[in-house]
């Protein structure tokens, strides 16, 4: 063979092989990319027990979507709506917190019995998983009354949990 062709093969056996190293590559950053789950961005919620600041936890965007959908679909629209308020019939400082907001802020709140309404609770459990999953502990996450403040968009920004009747606070968050 003439030396023009033994170069004009080792070329083509050069680009041959750096095709397939390519391919490979590709192959590879594909499958790597494929399990990868993709990340949702996570909003910031900020966390109170009584009026003091426990911390703030993020929720995925998708959480917060399904928590407002599904207390829209049962409860209806949020729009106006500024509080959820998570409650037992059975717990005074629940009926404290209704009573003061009928008071105070008329209307703007939803109510949800968790311990005589099947779909609220199967609700507020799915939230407690949530807000678990985010670091909230699970000690405190289970306590009634526990609010969400919503933002103007409708998803939750604030939680508040316990009897908390002051209106300076209510004020500082629903404004």
């Amino acid at each position: 063979m003439s030396r023009k062709k033994e170069k004009a093969n080792s070329n083509r056996g050069l680009l041959i092989a750096v095709a397939l190293v390519v391919i490979a590559i590709g192959v590879a950053s594909s499958i790597l990319l494929l399990g990868k789950k993709q990340q949702t961005p996570s909003v910031p919620v900020d966390v109170y027990l009584g009026v003091s600041k426990y911390g703030t936890i993020n929720i995925s965007r998708e959480d917060l979507e399904y928590i407002k959908k599904a207390i829209e679909g049962k409860y209806g629209s949020l729009t106006g709506k500024k509080v959820v308020l998570f409650g037992k019939t059975t717990c005074p400082h629940c009926h404290n917190m209704m009573n003061f907001f009928e008071n105070n802020y008329k209307g703007v709140v939803v109510y949800i019995w968790v311990d005589i309404d099947e779909y609220g609770s199967r609700l507020f459990g799915d939230l407690l998983k949530k807000e678990v999953g985010a670091g909230f502990p699970v000690s405190y996450a289970v306590w009634v009354p526990h609010m969400l403040v919503l933002g103007s968009d409708g998803y939750p920004r604030v939680i508040v949990v316990g009897d908390v009747t002051k209106t300076e606070f209510w004020d500082g968050l629903l404004k």
